[in-house]
């Protein structure tokens, strides 16, 4: 019996730090320290989080890591640490990737989201519009599905890359 305890914890243990970063409030960085986040939610809820939060703190999201087939998912692009010109205003492109467990690009586009943009405060988060609605179909192949996102500050010229895995059984 004492083992099957000590099993279960460890198990708990293992799990546990997974759900505690599914939770974790996006970072927020200073100007200068370019930063994208790729999330993926299974709502679209998540908007009420962001309008509802500051933009100096980075919002917290519901992730997921796995979805099933015709199950709609969204991923979004949260970029942080951006600069601002004299005007105030941040300008930054976001291109994203979707490559399939085979390797094959699903969806690749150099200009999915562009801001230009007046900001009035000095560091926070924005998610970048639009959000990809994606439902992956029972003709699609299993397993683990890379969402690449490259943020490029257009004031700056700095450039950074996040990715997600989504599994899809």
């Amino acid at each position: 019996m004492r083992k099957f305890k000590i099993v279960v914890l460890l198990f708990t243990l293992l799990l546990f730090p997974l759900s505690i970063s599914a939770l974790e409030p996006m970072p927020v960085k200073e100007p200068g320290d370019l930063h994208i986040t790729v999330f993926i939610t299974d709502s679209p809820d998540f908007i009420k989080e962001w309008v509802g939060t500051p933009q100096s703190h980075g919002p917290t999201v519901r992730r997921i890591k796995e979805a099933k087939y015709n199950q709609m998912v969204h991923a979004g692009f949260a970029v942080t640490g951006l600069m601002k010109d004299s005007d105030s205003k941040v300008n930054f492109i976001v291109a994203i990737q979707v490559e399939t467990p085979d390797g094959n690009i699903l969806l690749q586009d150099n200009q999915w989201a562009t801001h230009t943009n007046k900001v009035t405060i000095d560091k926070g988060v924005i998610i970048a519009n639009p959000v990809l609605d994606m439902t992956i179909e029972t003709s699609d192949p299993s397993g683990n599905y890379i969402i690449t996102a490259i943020v490029v500050d257009k004031i700056s010229g700095k450039r950074a890359t996040g990715s997600e895995i989504l599994k899809i059984q």
